[in-house]
Protein backbone atom coordinates (compact mmCIF):
# COMPACT_ATOMS: atom_id res chain seq x y z
CA UNK A 1 0.00 0.00 0.00
CA UNK A 2 2.85 2.56 0.43
CA UNK A 3 3.38 2.40 -3.06
CA UNK A 4 -0.25 3.18 -3.97
CA UNK A 5 -0.71 6.00 -6.59
CA UNK A 6 -3.28 6.31 -8.30
CA UNK A 7 -7.11 5.14 -8.32
CA UNK A 8 -10.60 5.29 -8.85
CA UNK A 9 -13.65 3.97 -6.70
CA UNK A 10 -16.56 3.17 -8.44
CA UNK A 11 -20.01 2.81 -5.75
CA UNK A 12 -24.00 2.33 -6.86
CA UNK A 13 -26.32 2.00 -4.23
CA UNK A 14 -29.02 -0.39 -3.77
CA UNK A 15 -31.98 -0.42 -6.35
CA UNK A 16 -35.18 -1.95 -5.58
CA UNK A 17 -35.91 -5.55 -7.66
CA UNK A 18 -37.56 -5.24 -10.74
CA UNK A 19 -41.40 -5.13 -10.68
CA UNK A 20 -43.42 -7.40 -12.03
CA UNK A 21 -47.59 -6.55 -13.32
CA UNK A 22 -50.17 -9.01 -12.92
CA UNK A 23 -49.70 -10.64 -15.96
CA UNK A 24 -45.84 -11.49 -14.90
CA UNK A 25 -44.37 -9.41 -17.16
CA UNK A 26 -41.02 -7.90 -16.01
CA UNK A 27 -40.63 -4.30 -16.13
CA UNK A 28 -36.80 -3.49 -16.51
CA UNK A 29 -35.75 0.03 -16.17
CA UNK A 30 -32.04 0.06 -15.24
CA UNK A 31 -29.70 1.57 -17.30
CA UNK A 32 -26.28 0.00 -18.06
CA UNK A 33 -24.19 2.96 -16.57
CA UNK A 34 -20.52 2.76 -18.40
CA UNK A 35 -17.56 3.83 -16.43
CA UNK A 36 -14.14 4.56 -18.32
CA UNK A 37 -10.95 4.37 -16.60
CA UNK A 38 -7.47 4.31 -18.11
CA UNK A 39 -4.39 4.58 -16.55
CA UNK A 40 -0.87 5.85 -18.78
CA UNK A 41 2.77 5.78 -17.97
CA UNK A 42 5.59 6.92 -19.66
CA UNK A 43 9.17 6.96 -20.04
CA UNK A 44 9.95 9.83 -17.77
CA UNK A 45 7.92 7.40 -14.86
CA UNK A 46 10.71 5.54 -14.36
CA UNK A 47 9.15 3.58 -11.53
CA UNK A 48 6.85 1.42 -10.28
CA UNK A 49 2.96 1.95 -10.88
CA UNK A 50 0.53 0.86 -8.35
CA UNK A 51 -3.32 1.74 -9.43
CA UNK A 52 -6.35 0.07 -7.65
CA UNK A 53 -9.89 0.24 -8.95
CA UNK A 54 -12.79 -0.53 -6.39
CA UNK A 55 -16.22 -0.95 -7.50
CA UNK A 56 -19.52 -2.02 -5.60
CA UNK A 57 -22.21 -2.43 -7.43
CA UNK A 58 -25.10 -2.89 -5.39
CA UNK A 59 -28.72 -4.53 -5.80
CA UNK A 60 -30.15 -4.71 -9.35
CA UNK A 61 -27.37 -2.74 -10.86
CA UNK A 62 -25.96 -2.54 -14.36
CA UNK A 63 -22.19 -1.61 -14.95
CA UNK A 64 -20.03 -1.70 -17.83
CA UNK A 65 -16.76 -1.22 -16.56
CA UNK A 66 -13.78 -0.21 -18.84
CA UNK A 67 -10.34 -0.50 -17.47
CA UNK A 68 -7.65 0.25 -20.01
CA UNK A 69 -3.60 0.45 -19.26
CA UNK A 70 -1.58 2.25 -21.72
CA UNK A 71 1.97 3.99 -22.57
CA UNK A 72 1.97 7.36 -23.83
CA UNK A 73 5.52 6.37 -25.82
CA UNK A 74 7.41 3.56 -27.26
CA UNK A 75 10.14 4.35 -24.69
CA UNK A 76 8.01 3.19 -21.52
CA UNK A 77 9.48 0.67 -19.68
CA UNK A 78 7.55 1.27 -16.34
CA UNK A 79 6.01 -1.67 -14.49
CA UNK A 80 2.64 -1.53 -13.64
CA UNK A 81 1.21 -3.53 -10.74
CA UNK A 82 -2.66 -2.96 -10.65
CA UNK A 83 -4.92 -3.81 -8.34
CA UNK A 84 -9.04 -4.54 -8.87
CA UNK A 85 -11.67 -5.09 -6.25
CA UNK A 86 -15.15 -5.70 -7.36
CA UNK A 87 -18.63 -6.49 -5.32
CA UNK A 88 -21.47 -7.23 -6.89
CA UNK A 89 -24.72 -7.20 -5.01
CA UNK A 90 -27.79 -9.35 -5.37
CA UNK A 91 -28.99 -9.01 -8.97
CA UNK A 92 -26.04 -7.28 -10.14
CA UNK A 93 -24.41 -7.06 -13.96
CA UNK A 94 -20.92 -6.36 -14.31
CA UNK A 95 -19.49 -6.61 -17.67
CA UNK A 96 -16.05 -5.35 -17.10
CA UNK A 97 -13.07 -4.95 -19.95
CA UNK A 98 -9.31 -4.85 -18.91
CA UNK A 99 -7.26 -3.81 -22.29
CA UNK A 100 -3.36 -4.23 -21.77
CA UNK A 101 -1.93 -2.38 -24.03
CA UNK A 102 1.31 -0.70 -23.24
CA UNK A 103 4.52 -0.27 -24.84
CA UNK A 104 6.62 -3.56 -25.83
CA UNK A 105 9.26 -2.75 -23.31
CA UNK A 106 7.03 -2.12 -20.24
CA UNK A 107 5.90 -4.39 -17.88
CA UNK A 108 2.63 -5.16 -16.72
CA UNK A 109 0.78 -6.94 -13.19
CA UNK A 110 -2.54 -7.41 -12.56
CA UNK A 111 -4.65 -8.61 -9.90
CA UNK A 112 -8.31 -8.86 -10.08
CA UNK A 113 -11.05 -10.60 -7.58
CA UNK A 114 -14.64 -10.59 -7.97
CA UNK A 115 -17.25 -11.65 -5.16
CA UNK A 116 -20.70 -12.47 -6.58
CA UNK A 117 -23.80 -12.30 -4.47
CA UNK A 118 -27.37 -14.49 -5.19
CA UNK A 119 -28.49 -14.29 -8.55
CA UNK A 120 -25.84 -11.50 -9.73
CA UNK A 121 -24.06 -12.01 -13.17
CA UNK A 122 -20.10 -10.57 -13.69
CA UNK A 123 -18.78 -11.01 -17.52
CA UNK A 124 -14.70 -10.72 -17.73
CA UNK A 125 -13.18 -9.98 -20.61
CA UNK A 126 -9.14 -9.80 -20.62
CA UNK A 127 -7.22 -8.33 -23.75
CA UNK A 128 -3.58 -8.47 -23.59
CA UNK A 129 -1.64 -6.99 -26.99
CA UNK A 130 1.39 -5.03 -25.42
CA UNK A 131 4.09 -5.26 -22.58
CA UNK A 132 7.65 -7.28 -22.93
CA UNK A 133 6.43 -9.55 -19.90
CA UNK A 134 2.54 -9.41 -18.28
CA UNK A 135 0.59 -11.53 -15.74
CA UNK A 136 -2.97 -10.85 -15.12
CA UNK A 137 -4.91 -12.85 -12.37
CA UNK A 138 -8.36 -13.32 -11.90
CA UNK A 139 -9.84 -15.03 -8.90
CA UNK A 140 -14.12 -15.03 -9.48
CA UNK A 141 -16.26 -15.81 -6.16
CA UNK A 142 -19.76 -16.92 -6.86
CA UNK A 143 -20.96 -16.58 -3.29
CA UNK A 144 -24.53 -16.50 -3.94
CA UNK A 145 -27.16 -19.40 -5.26
CA UNK A 146 -28.13 -18.80 -9.08
CA UNK A 147 -25.16 -16.57 -10.15
CA UNK A 148 -22.86 -16.83 -13.19
CA UNK A 149 -19.65 -15.63 -14.61
CA UNK A 150 -18.46 -15.64 -17.80
CA UNK A 151 -14.43 -14.85 -18.80
CA UNK A 152 -13.28 -14.18 -22.16
CA UNK A 153 -9.37 -13.35 -23.27
CA UNK A 154 -7.62 -12.66 -25.99
CA UNK A 155 -3.98 -12.57 -25.78
CA UNK A 156 -1.56 -11.35 -29.11
CA UNK A 157 2.37 -12.28 -28.63
CA UNK A 158 4.78 -11.35 -30.65
CA UNK A 159 8.58 -11.13 -30.85
CA UNK A 160 9.73 -12.17 -27.44
CA UNK A 161 7.23 -10.93 -25.82
CA UNK A 162 5.11 -13.24 -22.77
CA UNK A 163 1.83 -12.80 -21.67
CA UNK A 164 0.14 -14.60 -19.06
CA UNK A 165 -3.59 -15.05 -17.45
CA UNK A 166 -4.19 -17.25 -14.43
CA UNK A 167 -7.80 -17.28 -13.16
CA UNK A 168 -9.61 -18.92 -10.46
CA UNK A 169 -13.56 -19.49 -10.71
CA UNK A 170 -14.39 -20.67 -7.24
CA UNK A 171 -18.08 -22.24 -7.32
CA UNK A 172 -19.75 -22.58 -3.71
CA UNK A 173 -22.98 -22.62 -3.40
CA UNK A 174 -25.50 -24.13 -6.02
CA UNK A 175 -27.10 -23.64 -9.36
CA UNK A 176 -24.36 -21.21 -10.40
CA UNK A 177 -22.78 -21.29 -14.06
CA UNK A 178 -19.45 -20.22 -15.52
CA UNK A 179 -17.92 -20.33 -18.66
CA UNK A 180 -14.74 -19.54 -19.92
CA UNK A 181 -12.73 -19.07 -23.69
CA UNK A 182 -9.65 -18.56 -23.80
CA UNK A 183 -7.80 -17.56 -27.24
CA UNK A 184 -4.59 -16.67 -27.70
CA UNK A 185 -2.47 -16.28 -30.85
CA UNK A 186 1.84 -16.26 -30.66
CA UNK A 187 4.05 -15.58 -33.33
CA UNK A 188 8.13 -14.86 -33.29
CA UNK A 189 10.13 -16.09 -30.33
CA UNK A 190 6.69 -15.31 -27.86
CA UNK A 191 5.13 -17.87 -25.58
CA UNK A 192 1.53 -17.55 -24.39
CA UNK A 193 0.78 -19.17 -20.75
CA UNK A 194 -2.97 -19.75 -19.69
CA UNK A 195 -3.50 -21.32 -16.36
CA UNK A 196 -6.90 -21.78 -15.51
CA UNK A 197 -9.02 -23.71 -12.66
CA UNK A 198 -12.71 -24.55 -11.69
CA UNK A 199 -13.10 -25.09 -8.47
CA UNK A 200 -16.55 -26.52 -7.16
CA UNK A 201 -17.15 -27.75 -3.61
CA UNK A 202 -19.38 -30.36 -2.23
CA UNK A 203 -22.20 -27.90 -1.46
CA UNK A 204 -22.23 -26.44 -5.21
CA UNK A 205 -24.52 -28.87 -6.92
CA UNK A 206 -25.70 -28.36 -10.29
CA UNK A 207 -23.41 -26.33 -10.90
CA UNK A 208 -22.70 -25.93 -14.77
CA UNK A 209 -19.33 -24.87 -15.97
CA UNK A 210 -17.32 -24.80 -19.15
CA UNK A 211 -13.67 -24.08 -19.80
CA UNK A 212 -11.52 -23.67 -23.32
CA UNK A 213 -8.30 -22.56 -24.55
CA UNK A 214 -7.71 -22.41 -27.91
CA UNK A 215 -4.29 -21.40 -29.25
CA UNK A 216 -2.42 -20.44 -33.05
CA UNK A 217 1.22 -20.47 -33.13
CA UNK A 218 2.52 -18.59 -36.32
CA UNK A 219 6.22 -19.85 -36.28
CA UNK A 220 8.04 -22.85 -35.01
CA UNK A 221 10.12 -21.11 -31.80
CA UNK A 222 6.33 -19.85 -30.92
CA UNK A 223 5.43 -21.57 -27.16
CA UNK A 224 2.39 -21.79 -25.23
CA UNK A 225 1.49 -23.44 -21.96
CA UNK A 226 -2.42 -23.99 -21.40
CA UNK A 227 -3.55 -25.75 -18.05
CA UNK A 228 -6.92 -25.87 -17.32
CA UNK A 229 -8.22 -27.67 -14.94
CA UNK A 230 -11.17 -28.73 -12.82
CA UNK A 231 -11.31 -29.42 -8.80
CA UNK A 232 -14.45 -30.80 -8.31
CA UNK A 233 -15.94 -32.16 -5.10
CA UNK A 234 -19.73 -32.10 -6.03
CA UNK A 235 -21.30 -35.35 -7.80
CA UNK A 236 -24.26 -33.38 -9.65
CA UNK A 237 -22.48 -31.36 -11.75
CA UNK A 238 -21.90 -30.73 -15.48
CA UNK A 239 -18.43 -29.43 -15.92
CA UNK A 240 -15.43 -29.66 -18.97
CA UNK A 241 -12.86 -28.18 -19.79
CA UNK A 242 -10.24 -28.64 -22.97
CA UNK A 243 -7.00 -26.83 -24.70
CA UNK A 244 -6.27 -27.08 -28.61
CA UNK A 245 -3.15 -25.82 -30.14
CA UNK A 246 -3.01 -25.26 -34.72
CA UNK A 247 -1.28 -23.77 -36.92
CA UNK A 248 -2.89 -21.70 -39.76
CA UNK A 249 -4.79 -24.22 -42.04
CA UNK A 250 -2.74 -24.43 -44.84
CA UNK A 251 -5.69 -25.81 -46.87
CA UNK A 252 -8.18 -22.76 -45.96
CA UNK A 253 -5.08 -20.27 -47.22
CA UNK A 254 -4.73 -21.94 -50.58
CA UNK A 255 -8.77 -21.86 -50.73
CA UNK A 256 -8.58 -17.82 -50.88
CA UNK A 257 -6.01 -17.68 -52.68
CA UNK A 258 -7.48 -19.52 -55.56
CA UNK A 259 -9.98 -16.49 -55.44
CA UNK A 260 -7.52 -14.01 -55.61
CA UNK A 261 -6.16 -12.87 -52.47
CA UNK A 262 -2.13 -12.88 -51.86
CA UNK A 263 -0.84 -14.86 -49.50
CA UNK A 264 -0.19 -12.36 -46.67
CA UNK A 265 -3.65 -10.76 -47.39
CA UNK A 266 -5.14 -14.90 -46.70
CA UNK A 267 -2.96 -14.70 -43.89
CA UNK A 268 -3.90 -11.97 -42.31
CA UNK A 269 -7.88 -12.37 -42.84
CA UNK A 270 -7.57 -15.56 -40.65
CA UNK A 271 -5.93 -14.18 -37.73
CA UNK A 272 -8.50 -10.63 -38.14
CA UNK A 273 -10.82 -13.46 -38.25
CA UNK A 274 -9.73 -15.80 -35.14
CA UNK A 275 -10.80 -13.61 -32.59
CA UNK A 276 -13.75 -12.14 -33.30
CA UNK A 277 -15.98 -14.17 -30.85
CA UNK A 278 -13.80 -13.10 -27.74
CA UNK A 279 -14.11 -9.04 -28.75
CA UNK A 280 -18.46 -8.84 -28.84
CA UNK A 281 -19.06 -5.55 -29.08
CA UNK A 282 -15.37 -4.09 -28.15
CA UNK A 283 -15.76 -2.15 -31.39
CA UNK A 284 -18.05 0.04 -30.62
CA UNK A 285 -17.84 0.67 -26.70
CA UNK A 286 -13.63 0.84 -26.94
CA UNK A 287 -13.20 1.47 -30.62
CA UNK A 288 -9.60 2.91 -30.31
CA UNK A 289 -8.38 0.27 -28.34
CA UNK A 290 -9.99 -2.13 -31.18
CA UNK A 291 -7.79 -0.45 -33.79
CA UNK A 292 -5.02 -1.48 -31.64
CA UNK A 293 -6.33 -4.80 -31.46
CA UNK A 294 -6.26 -5.26 -35.34
CA UNK A 295 -3.14 -3.19 -35.68
CA UNK A 296 -1.33 -5.83 -34.12
CA UNK A 297 -3.14 -9.09 -35.67
CA UNK A 298 -1.99 -7.45 -39.08
CA UNK A 299 1.50 -6.95 -37.34
CA UNK A 300 1.35 -10.92 -36.53
CA UNK A 301 0.26 -11.69 -40.57
CA UNK A 302 3.38 -10.02 -41.61
CA UNK A 303 6.02 -11.12 -39.53
CA UNK A 304 8.48 -13.65 -40.98
CA UNK A 305 9.18 -17.05 -38.77
CA UNK A 306 12.17 -16.47 -36.15
CA UNK A 307 15.08 -18.83 -38.04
Amino acid sequence: ESLFTDGALVVLPDRPAPADDEDGAIFEDVERRVVEVTFITSMADQKCHCPRVTVKAGKHQKLRLVETYLSSDRQDVTLTNALCRLHLGEGADVQHDLLQQKADKARFLHSSTASVAEQASYELRVVQTGASVARVSAAIGLSGESSSSKVVGLSLADDKQQLDLHSVIHHSTPNCKSEQLQKNVVGGLAECIFKGSIVVDKEAQQTDSSQLCRTLLLSKKAKVKAMPSLQIRADDVACNHGAAVTELDEGEIFYMRSRGLGPNEAKQLLLLAFPQDTLGDLKKVAPLAYQRIESKLVQLSSTPSPS
